[in-house]
Protein backbone atom coordinates (compact mmCIF):
# COMPACT_ATOMS: atom_id res chain seq x y z
CA UNK A 1 0.00 0.00 0.00
CA UNK A 2 2.99 2.35 0.86
CA UNK A 3 4.40 1.64 -2.51
CA UNK A 4 0.95 2.72 -4.18
CA UNK A 5 0.87 5.72 -2.33
CA UNK A 6 4.74 6.71 -3.06
CA UNK A 7 4.08 6.04 -6.80
CA UNK A 8 1.02 7.77 -6.80
CA UNK A 9 2.83 10.95 -5.16
CA UNK A 10 5.48 11.00 -7.59
CA UNK A 11 3.26 11.09 -10.59
CA UNK A 12 1.23 13.69 -8.77
CA UNK A 13 4.53 15.55 -8.70
CA UNK A 14 5.49 15.74 -11.98
CA UNK A 15 1.81 15.90 -13.62
CA UNK A 16 -0.35 17.76 -10.70
CA UNK A 17 1.56 19.57 -8.05
CA UNK A 18 -1.94 20.85 -5.81
CA UNK A 19 -2.71 17.03 -5.80
CA UNK A 20 0.69 16.08 -4.75
CA UNK A 21 -0.07 18.58 -1.83
CA UNK A 22 -3.53 17.28 -0.70
CA UNK A 23 -2.30 13.98 -1.42
CA UNK A 24 -0.01 14.29 1.50
CA UNK A 25 -2.58 15.64 3.28
CA UNK A 26 -4.97 12.49 3.55
CA UNK A 27 -2.30 10.01 3.36
CA UNK A 28 -2.47 6.53 1.90
CA UNK A 29 -5.84 4.90 0.99
CA UNK A 30 -7.08 1.42 0.84
CA UNK A 31 -9.18 -0.72 -1.33
CA UNK A 32 -12.26 -1.94 0.51
CA UNK A 33 -12.94 -5.38 -1.13
CA UNK A 34 -16.76 -6.48 -0.79
CA UNK A 35 -16.47 -9.71 -2.59
CA UNK A 36 -17.76 -11.46 0.67
CA UNK A 37 -21.37 -11.46 -0.91
CA UNK A 38 -22.39 -13.25 -3.87
CA UNK A 39 -22.70 -10.76 -6.72
CA UNK A 40 -25.99 -10.78 -7.59
CA UNK A 41 -26.22 -9.48 -4.06
CA UNK A 42 -23.64 -6.88 -4.45
CA UNK A 43 -25.37 -5.15 -7.37
CA UNK A 44 -28.16 -5.06 -5.79
CA UNK A 45 -26.80 -3.23 -3.11
CA UNK A 46 -25.31 -1.17 -5.58
CA UNK A 47 -28.64 0.02 -7.37
CA UNK A 48 -30.58 0.21 -4.35
CA UNK A 49 -27.11 3.30 -3.47
CA UNK A 50 -27.98 5.14 -6.15
CA UNK A 51 -28.38 8.95 -5.85
CA UNK A 52 -28.67 8.48 -2.14
CA UNK A 53 -26.44 9.63 0.87
CA UNK A 54 -24.56 6.52 2.16
CA UNK A 55 -27.15 6.84 5.58
CA UNK A 56 -30.22 6.69 3.34
CA UNK A 57 -29.09 3.58 1.42
CA UNK A 58 -28.04 1.70 4.52
CA UNK A 59 -31.42 2.91 5.95
CA UNK A 60 -32.99 1.18 2.90
CA UNK A 61 -30.73 -1.63 2.36
CA UNK A 62 -31.28 -2.54 6.35
CA UNK A 63 -35.00 -3.27 5.65
CA UNK A 64 -34.35 -4.83 2.81
CA UNK A 65 -32.30 -7.55 5.01
CA UNK A 66 -34.52 -7.38 8.28
CA UNK A 67 -37.61 -8.85 5.63
CA UNK A 68 -35.32 -11.21 4.28
CA UNK A 69 -33.86 -12.42 7.25
CA UNK A 70 -37.63 -12.93 8.58
CA UNK A 71 -38.33 -14.49 6.16
CA UNK A 72 -35.35 -16.83 6.33
CA UNK A 73 -34.42 -17.04 2.72
CA UNK A 74 -32.03 -14.79 0.63
CA UNK A 75 -33.01 -11.93 -1.73
CA UNK A 76 -32.96 -14.04 -4.75
CA UNK A 77 -34.89 -16.55 -2.59
CA UNK A 78 -37.58 -13.96 -1.60
CA UNK A 79 -37.69 -12.16 -5.57
CA UNK A 80 -38.46 -15.34 -7.03
CA UNK A 81 -40.88 -16.20 -4.37
CA UNK A 82 -43.07 -12.75 -3.87
CA UNK A 83 -41.89 -10.93 -6.82
CA UNK A 84 -40.38 -7.06 -6.53
CA UNK A 85 -43.82 -5.31 -4.54
CA UNK A 86 -42.62 -6.09 -1.20
CA UNK A 87 -39.64 -3.68 -2.05
CA UNK A 88 -42.04 -0.94 -2.59
CA UNK A 89 -42.87 -1.14 1.19
CA UNK A 90 -38.98 -1.08 2.07
CA UNK A 91 -38.52 2.17 0.38
CA UNK A 92 -36.46 0.55 -2.85
CA UNK A 93 -38.08 2.87 -5.97
CA UNK A 94 -39.98 1.02 -8.83
CA UNK A 95 -36.76 1.46 -11.48
CA UNK A 96 -34.62 0.07 -9.13
CA UNK A 97 -36.94 -2.58 -7.74
CA UNK A 98 -37.38 -3.78 -11.54
CA UNK A 99 -33.02 -3.89 -11.99
CA UNK A 100 -33.00 -6.12 -9.09
CA UNK A 101 -35.34 -8.47 -10.57
CA UNK A 102 -33.29 -8.07 -13.73
CA UNK A 103 -29.89 -8.66 -11.56
CA UNK A 104 -31.52 -12.09 -10.53
CA UNK A 105 -33.00 -12.96 -13.77
CA UNK A 106 -29.34 -13.00 -15.77
CA UNK A 107 -28.07 -14.62 -13.22
CA UNK A 108 -30.16 -17.39 -13.92
CA UNK A 109 -29.06 -17.22 -17.76
CA UNK A 110 -25.59 -17.45 -16.33
CA UNK A 111 -24.80 -13.61 -16.90
CA UNK A 112 -22.97 -13.28 -13.52
CA UNK A 113 -20.71 -16.61 -12.87
CA UNK A 114 -17.73 -14.65 -11.04
CA UNK A 115 -15.55 -16.96 -12.08
CA UNK A 116 -16.28 -16.24 -16.36
CA UNK A 117 -16.57 -12.40 -14.91
CA UNK A 118 -12.91 -12.65 -12.72
CA UNK A 119 -11.38 -13.30 -16.46
CA UNK A 120 -12.38 -10.66 -18.01
CA UNK A 121 -10.96 -7.27 -18.77
CA UNK A 122 -13.15 -4.19 -17.08
CA UNK A 123 -14.19 -3.26 -20.61
CA UNK A 124 -15.33 -6.76 -21.22
CA UNK A 125 -17.21 -7.70 -18.26
CA UNK A 126 -18.46 -4.07 -18.22
CA UNK A 127 -20.54 -4.84 -21.75
CA UNK A 128 -21.49 -8.15 -20.22
CA UNK A 129 -23.14 -6.66 -16.59
CA UNK A 130 -24.74 -3.56 -18.10
CA UNK A 131 -26.19 -5.34 -20.66
CA UNK A 132 -29.02 -5.75 -17.87
CA UNK A 133 -31.99 -3.47 -17.40
CA UNK A 134 -30.81 -1.11 -14.66
CA UNK A 135 -27.02 -1.54 -14.62
CA UNK A 136 -25.15 1.37 -16.41
CA UNK A 137 -21.09 2.21 -16.35
CA UNK A 138 -21.13 3.44 -12.74
CA UNK A 139 -22.06 0.36 -11.04
CA UNK A 140 -19.91 -1.58 -13.73
CA UNK A 141 -16.98 0.75 -12.53
CA UNK A 142 -17.81 0.00 -8.95
CA UNK A 143 -17.84 -3.28 -9.21
CA UNK A 144 -14.58 -3.81 -10.84
CA UNK A 145 -13.02 -1.83 -8.32
CA UNK A 146 -14.49 -2.73 -5.20
CA UNK A 147 -15.57 -6.80 -6.00
CA UNK A 148 -13.19 -7.70 -8.27
CA UNK A 149 -10.31 -5.91 -6.79
CA UNK A 150 -9.38 -3.62 -10.24
CA UNK A 151 -6.55 -1.51 -9.58
CA UNK A 152 -6.99 0.80 -12.98
CA UNK A 153 -10.25 1.96 -13.45
CA UNK A 154 -11.18 5.11 -13.87
CA UNK A 155 -15.14 5.99 -13.11
CA UNK A 156 -15.86 8.42 -15.42
CA UNK A 157 -19.52 8.24 -14.68
CA UNK A 158 -19.01 9.17 -10.96
CA UNK A 159 -19.57 13.08 -10.93
CA UNK A 160 -17.69 13.43 -7.59
CA UNK A 161 -14.31 11.72 -8.08
CA UNK A 162 -14.28 13.54 -11.72
CA UNK A 163 -15.14 17.22 -10.06
CA UNK A 164 -12.44 16.71 -8.00
CA UNK A 165 -9.59 15.79 -10.38
CA UNK A 166 -11.05 18.61 -12.82
CA UNK A 167 -10.40 21.13 -9.48
CA UNK A 168 -6.81 20.11 -9.25
CA UNK A 169 -6.23 21.05 -13.51
CA UNK A 170 -7.87 24.37 -12.62
CA UNK A 171 -5.47 25.08 -9.57
CA UNK A 172 -2.69 24.01 -11.45
CA UNK A 173 -3.41 25.80 -14.62
CA UNK A 174 -4.17 23.22 -17.01
CA UNK A 175 -6.60 22.18 -19.67
CA UNK A 176 -8.26 18.97 -20.12
CA UNK A 177 -10.47 16.47 -19.38
CA UNK A 178 -10.48 14.26 -15.70
CA UNK A 179 -10.36 11.06 -17.32
CA UNK A 180 -7.56 12.41 -19.34
CA UNK A 181 -5.71 13.73 -16.39
CA UNK A 182 -6.52 10.44 -14.92
CA UNK A 183 -4.70 8.48 -17.14
CA UNK A 184 -1.05 9.61 -15.95
CA UNK A 185 -1.87 7.79 -13.05
CA UNK A 186 -2.16 4.45 -14.80
CA UNK A 187 -1.70 1.66 -13.87
CA UNK A 188 -3.30 2.94 -10.22
CA UNK A 189 -6.08 4.70 -11.15
CA UNK A 190 -8.81 3.30 -8.99
CA UNK A 191 -6.70 4.47 -6.20
CA UNK A 192 -6.72 7.75 -7.64
CA UNK A 193 -10.60 7.56 -7.34
CA UNK A 194 -10.04 6.78 -4.15
CA UNK A 195 -8.01 10.09 -2.98
CA UNK A 196 -10.52 12.25 -5.01
CA UNK A 197 -13.50 10.93 -2.56
CA UNK A 198 -11.58 11.14 0.69
CA UNK A 199 -10.32 14.36 -0.56
CA UNK A 200 -13.61 15.30 -1.30
CA UNK A 201 -15.41 13.84 2.24
CA UNK A 202 -12.61 16.46 3.75
CA UNK A 203 -14.45 19.74 2.09
CA UNK A 204 -17.50 17.92 3.54
CA UNK A 205 -18.86 19.74 6.68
Amino acid sequence: MENVHKAMMRTANRCLPSLKTAMQLVGPVQMTVRSDMPLPLYLSRSVVGQQLSGKAAGTIWGRVESHCEQLGLSLGETVSRDGLEWLRGCGVSGSKSRAIGAIFDAQGEGLLETTELAGMSHEERSVQVSSIWGIGQWTCDMMSMFYFTEVDVWPRADTSANRELAGFLVQDGLSGEAWEAAERFSPYRSYLALYMWRIADTRTP
